[in-house]
């Protein structure tokens, strides 16, 4: 399209007047040249009065938004991006950009209008030309025919933030005083801000672009908001001061038949899409050295040098671009043969180079992803203050050669290649850009465009990376002592042959040893037998290090419940003779409760601290042996973790060595666990049977065999008193023992129960492995009188006066029942066991139904039934609610709900903004319900821990009902593609995992309003979540 129309023209500080000639092509002033004389063009000129004055806030920064704050029209635009005329006074705003994303920027935009100065074109038309001799030099295409003078300044406001997702908060802060004080600029008012304000404003600095020029141009808020006010006094009295703003160009060719016609115009679409490749690049440029400054980079910088590297080459894209835009444009402005195809070629064959847009977002995500991952294990091992790890790239260099040290454990990542292909290929084009615009021959990939799978992508590997950095950390816990041998570093490598790794590797006097395996971390220490001024310990440790352990060392301390601090108390330590895995930790004060932790001593170093044991309390002075031998009934009500042992003629014995728990009529099978004993070993150095070993298991001569690793035994055929009685054996990998579990199948026939004798022989029944008696305890014969009492379970406390309560099961009315004064209700005997909602009713209380939590607590707790009573109750918008049930034993599940801004709910702390538990229950069944109200921006993980020690977190027979208010309250299941719907009842997944203390729950994401069920146990639980939702500030 030919413009052969009147033209408007923002000046941008350049140097317009009235009858200057204009190259439209080129966007050049012709100077010292002109149509008319000067005398002419005044007696010609006519002025008019334009005053006007207004404001703007802009929030944005992009190009666009700058060019529209200049009032630059489509066509001026490419030229002003590719640099074909210079700006000056207010238009420099358009050259300042922000150089980092984690910067709130707002601009105040202040301008002012004065005067309109025309040419009247009545005299000036056609054949008046005072300079004929111009008709035959293509110089100009335009003359400047109307002028409007004014002012403007720019005001930018910057200040840097730690985190680019509340950019649009802060800005909007600062927006709103500016408002503010700009309202009240004319009435002449002193400028008064708040506390609050103040505390705002200073956290910000202001650079002024304009058209006059100042003393200074970095100034504060203040004095910005001065400047502003005294704006249209530097205009003088009769606005001699102000300068051209806008022009308007009025075509030659209508005023002399040889003077340039044709100037070509480029579609707005066209240029904007060329723009917008441009500005794409400086996008990613800016992101690309936001991530350089990432605090890893003052440890691991290699991947930093890509990054820059990497910036640097779209920066030079960016520059060779305007160049070629600005060489090329002008031929084309001039040439009506020439299509619109040079922006079209320029566009298409950047996409199709190594600085198309996909490739390189993808190369930057990698990247963020992958310093993402880095950080965390960084962070892992620099939590610990203590520690004295030395984490820098050339850190092996540093410390090779010191001869403080023996050792030199090294931590090694080489995750990061010397040459990245992604930057070779950008330098490549670069290089070869101009022929390769027109050729694509001269231009060869280093690398296949395909997607790949990048390190942190594969599972396998990023599991031994996890382990690698843990243990890492562990071993450096272990051995942080004083004048340790040890000297603990993290390095970086470059990758070899796109290998990338985590490498744990020990040095020798500068040598790196080949073949070494960090000592094995033993498991939780366990007891085998326990009196009232000892306790017996024994451990597994798969001693699978390549130095021999020499010995271990055992630490204790009193145990204070599950508040207690990690370092609350001094522990103390004891040594076993040689390598043996137990010992007797004596003279111990009686009835006090110990935990114990183990650690391996080799050569080398020490190994990784095992994990804490369950608390273990001594017998009180006048508690033995005997109380329990040959009267099953004296187990009742004693402590965990209780001693039995009766000797055979070999010396052989048998060692319980989990509790022996208070059992309830409540209790569907009674479990026992026996840790079995090879005959000839004292009580204080027990060597437990290795897994594997062939025995058969004789009860009251009833026989079985026992597999080698098997998880299971037949049910014996007959049991004492007829019963049916099923054996299981398990090694247990923490335990270290062969561990039985007999299972009474009729817990309510009293027969049952009484004293047995057990003896495990070898395979080819030759010789006596262990020989001991046991006690089977009977149930005490109740009878309940299902009586309980409704309390409001946020503060304990009873429901004061008369209401109705509906058990309601299976979604019919099961029971309906009124209170006494004191809060307590009487249910019939035909009531099943079962889990009931309990609506709750109140003539006086009209509003008891919305309270928060309620929970139904039997009046003698010591007759107890299998009723789980469920409150239900209204849900807030985005309010959840988690009701946490499960069966007689463990009997102390506890609910865990973390938020990603540092919360934590649960037994200790049940009270959080927008979070709460409802009460804590230690004696089995449930409920406890948790309720919290979902924030944008949040993550949350809900979390099930097996505190209680009696048996396998899996067989806890544990669910979860998740209710919401679904007409308020819409979440989606992430991998189900479905809605979360009230009352969706999920179970704990059915696994053999003994060791297992936490069932991970499900995720909840505030911002995407969607979650995510998991369908495993863990031994451990806080770097699986870490790894999972990336908490920042989870705590664990």
């Amino acid at each position: 399209m030919a413009m052969e129309h009147i033209i408007t023209m923002a000046t941008l500080g350049r140097s317009f007047h009235l009858g200057t000639l204009y190259d439209v092509r080129s966007d050049k002033l012709i100077t010292n040249v002109t149509l008319w004389t000067p005398r002419i063009l005044e007696d010609h000129t006519n002025i008019y009065k334009q005053s006007y004055a207004d404001y703007e806030i802009i929030t944005e920064d992009s190009f666009q938004d700058k060019a529209r704050a200049l009032g630059v029209k489509p066509n001026l635009k490419l030229s002003l991006l590719s640099g074909l005329f210079n700006v000056s006074g207010s238009a420099e705003y358009a050259d300042d950009y922000q150089k980092t994303n984690l910067n709130a920027r707002v601009t105040l935009k202040y301008s002012i209008t004065t005067h309109f100065q025309q040419l009247t074109m009545k005299h000036l038309g056609k054949g008046n030309l005072d300079h004929p001799s111009l008709r035959n030099k293509n110089l100009a295409t335009h003359v400047v025919t109307d002028v409007l003078y004014g002012t403007e300044a720019f005001f930018v406001f910057d200040r840097t933030i730690s985190n680019g997702k509340f950019k649009n908060e802060i800005s909007g802060k600062l927006k709103a005083i500016i408002d503010n004080l700009i309202f009240k600029a004319d009435e002449g008012a002193k400028l008064k801000l708040t506390n609050e304000e103040e505390k705002i404003v200073n956290k910000w600095h202001c650079r002024f672009y304009g058209d006059f020029p100042l003393n200074q141009t970095q100034i504060n808020l203040v004095e910005a908001v001065k400047i502003y006010r005294r704006l249209s006094s530097l205009l003088g009295v009769s606005n001699e001061n102000a300068v051209p703003k806008e022009v308007w160009l009025h075509p030659l060719s209508p005023l002399g038949n040889n003077l340039t016609k044709i100037v070509r115009q480029i579609s707005s679409s066209l240029i904007d899409h060329t723009i917008k490749v441009i500005e794409d690049l400086r996008y990613l440029e800016i992101r690309s050295l936001d991530l350089s400054t990432s605090k890893i980079f003052t440890h691991l910088d290699y991947m930093k040098i890509h990054l820059l590297n990497f910036a640097v080459q779209l920066s030079e894209m960016r520059h060779a671009l305007r160049k070629k835009i600005a060489l090329t444009l002008p031929a084309q402005r001039g040439n009506t043969n020439m299509v619109e195809t040079f922006l079209l070629s320029v566009s298409k064959e950047v996409d199709s180079s190594p600085f198309s847009r996909r490739p390189l977002k993808s190369w930057l995500k990698e990247k963020e992803a992958e310093i993402t991952i880095i950080t965390k294990w960084i962070q892992n091992l620099s939590k610990d203050k203590s520690l004295d790890i030395l984490i820098k790239s050339s850190s092996l260099d540093e410390v090779i050669n010191d001869t403080r040290y023996d050792y030199i454990f090294c931590l090694s990542f080489r995750l990061v290649e010397q040459s990245d292909l992604q930057i070779i290929d950008m330098k490549k084009y670069l290089h070869n850009m101009e022929n390769y615009l027109h050729n694509k021959k001269n231009f060869k990939s280093s690398t296949i465009r395909k997607k790949h799978k990048t390190w942190f992508e594969n599972s396998h590997d990023m599991k031994i990376f996890d382990k690698s950095v843990q243990q890492f950390k562990e071993f450096a816990q272990g051995n942080n002592i004083k004048n340790s041998r040890i000297k603990f570093i993290v390095n970086e490598k470059y990758a070899v042959n796109h290998n990338k790794t985590v490498k744990l590797i020990l040095y020798n006097n500068g040598s790196e040893i080949s073949g070494f395996i960090m000592p094995s971390k033993p498991a939780a220490p366990y007891a085998i037998s326990i009196t009232d001024n000892s306790v017996t310990l024994t451990w597994a440790d798969e001693s699978s290090g390549s130095e021999n352990v020499q010995k271990y060392k055992v630490m204790y301390q009193k145990y204070h419940g599950k508040n207690q601090s990690k370092e609350e108390e001094q522990w103390s330590e004891e040594y076993t003779n040689g390598n043996y895995k137990n010992i007797t930790i004596s003279n111990l004060p009686s009835s006090t409760k110990f935990i114990f932790k183990v650690q391996a001593i080799t050569a080398i170093g020490l190994s990784a601290i095992s994990a804490r044991s369950e608390p273990m309390e001594t017998f009180a002075n006048n508690e033995t042996k005997s109380d329990f031998e040959g009267n099953p009934n004296g187990l009742m009500n004693q402590q965990h973790n209780q001693s039995f042992s009766r000797s055979s003629p070999n010396d052989s014995f048998v060692r319980q060595s989990l509790a022996v728990q208070e059992r309830l009529m409540n209790i569907s099978a009674i479990t026992y666990k026996l840790a079995i004993v090879p005959p000839g070993s004292p009580a204080e150095n027990v060597s437990m049977i290795q897994p594997g070993t062939p025995a058969i298991f004789h009860l009251d001569n009833r026989t079985a065999y026992v597999p080698r690793y098997k998880t299971s035994l037949p049910t014996l055929s007959k049991g004492p008193d007829s019963s049916n009685v099923e054996f299981s054996t398990v090694y247990h990998p923490e335990f270290g023992a062969l561990v039985m579990e007999p299972f009474i199948e009729n817990p309510y026939n009293i027969s049952n129960y009484g004293n047995y004798k057990v003896t495990i022989y070898s395979e080819d029944s030759q010789h006596i492995i262990a020989e001991t008696m046991i006690g089977l305890v009977p149930e005490i014969e109740i009878s309940v009188p299902k009586q309980f009492i409704i309390r409001d379970s946020i503060n304990n406390l009873i429901v004061n006066g008369i209401v109705t309560i509906k058990l309601v099961g299976g979604g019919a009315v099961a029971f309906n029942g009124t209170t006494d004064h004191s809060g307590m209700i009487n249910l019939p005997d035909t009531l099943a066991d079962g889990t009931y909602e309990v609506e709750i009713y109140s003539p006086n209380k009209p509003n008891l139904q919305q309270l928060k939590f309620f929970m139904v607590t039997y009046q003698n707790r010591r007759q107890e039934k299998n009723f789980s009573f469920l409150g239900r109750n209204n849900l807030k918008p985005n309010e959840i609610e988690i009701i946490l049930r499960w069966g007689a034993q463990p009997r102390d599940l506890d609910s865990h709900l973390y938020s990603s801004d540092g919360k934590h709910i649960y037994f200790s702390n049940r009270n959080e903004t927008n979070m709460a538990l409802d009460y804590d229950v230690t004696r089995g069944y449930g409920p406890e319900t948790t309720r919290f109200t979902i924030q944008p921006n949040l993550k949350y993980i809900y979390v099930v821990h097996r505190y209680s020690n009696e048996s396998m977190l899996t067989k806890s027979k544990a669910e979860l009902t998740v209710n919401i208010d679904t007409k308020t309250t819409h979440i989606n299941k992430i991998r189900r593609h479905d809605k979360l719907v009230n009352g969706e009842v999920y179970k704990i997944p059915e696994l053999t995992r003994p060791q297992a203390k936490f069932w991970i729950v499900c995720m909840i994401d505030g911002s995407t309003k969607q979650i995510k069920f998991f369908e495993n146990v863990f031994e451990d639980h806080n770097d699986y979540i870490t790894n999972e939702i990336d908490m920042k500030y989870y705590t664990g």
